[in-house]
């Protein structure tokens, strides 16, 4: 028998549709796995990733309750005896969605195999297990949240996930992104005296045509900023933003947003400031 070993890549929460479909798929054919690779966000490019060790951005102890997966140290893996070891290769370039996936498999006959974004491929397997709420940050991630909580964060929030960035208007062609401003007069909130926090990429730097007066100007507005949070990557401040909007009263984001589905999702709620914007 092969083992699988999972690159994750793309997103933050694309990552962690990665880590679902992994460990769904090989508990569907009992198929041992590992995680080798997690990705970080190219900080001059937003539309390209570089490759760290996977416990760089994830908790892999929450994998252990697994009998079939292995930590990556364990595996002696080598460009002999591992598919794809060297190539970065997306799962989707070289699986054919057609055909059964199983096989596949079975056909490169090889100790294991590498599968980069392997959320890509489907494979219609029964879920077995919901990843999702167990999905965690590493310690390092974890640190600086817990000091957020600790120094920054109220006890009550609501928050708003606000996509602006290049990167996602370009992939969802927007050519007029929704302005900040906007976003917050028009969006009420259950508990709308509650603080917002504003889950963003550099909310500081959020153009004036966006965002007017700027956010350290506006009352009742609650960011992430300082010396532990300006040198985190993309993905991994996205990572603390998350885990915040999962302690957030109510959240809203955008619908084309994996991050905002499943953030409305650990709260089992769907809440979309562009969906409603355009009632």
């Amino acid at each position: 028998m092969f083992t699988l070993i999972f690159d994750t890549h793309g997103g933050l929460c694309n990552q962690m549709y990665d880590i679902q479909a992994a460990i769904n798929y090989c508990l569907a054919y009992n198929i041992p796995f590992s995680f080798r690779y997690a990705s970080l966000r190219n900080p001059h490019n937003l539309h390209q990733w570089y490759d760290v060790p996977f416990e760089e951005l994830f908790d892999t102890s929450v994998f252990t309750q697994f009998s079939l997966y292995k930590h990556y140290s364990t595996l002696k893996c080598s460009a002999q005896n591992t598919h794809h070891f060297n190539n970065p290769v997306r799962a989707i370039e070289w699986i054919d969605i057609n055909r059964a996936t199983l096989p596949q498999l079975e056909h490169v006959q090889k100790q294991f195999i590498v599968l980069r974004q392997f959320w890509s491929i489907p494979c219609n397997v029964a879920e077995q297990c919901n990843m999702f709420s167990s999905i965690a940050p590493c310690k390092k991630i974890r640190k600086i949240f817990k000091e957020l909580v600790d120094n920054k964060l109220p006890s009550k929030y609501n928050l708003i996930h606000y996509r602006y960035e290049e990167d996602f208007n370009t992939h969802f062609k927007i050519d007029n992104p929704l302005k900040l401003h906007d976003i917050l007069r028009h969006i009420t909130f259950k508990q709308n005296d509650l603080p917002i926090y504003i889950a963003a990429n550099n909310v500081l730097s959020i153009p004036a045509e966006l965002l007017s007066p700027p956010v350290n100007e506006l009352k009742n507005v609650i960011y992430k900023t300082g010396a532990h949070t300006d040198n985190l990557n993309y993905e991994e401040a996205a990572f603390v933003d998350f885990m915040i909007g999962k302690r957030a009263q109510q959240v809203y984001g955008h619908h084309n947003s994996s991050f905002s589905f499943l953030l409305n999702s650990s709260h089992c709620t769907h809440y979309y400031y562009d969906l409603e914007m355009e009632k």
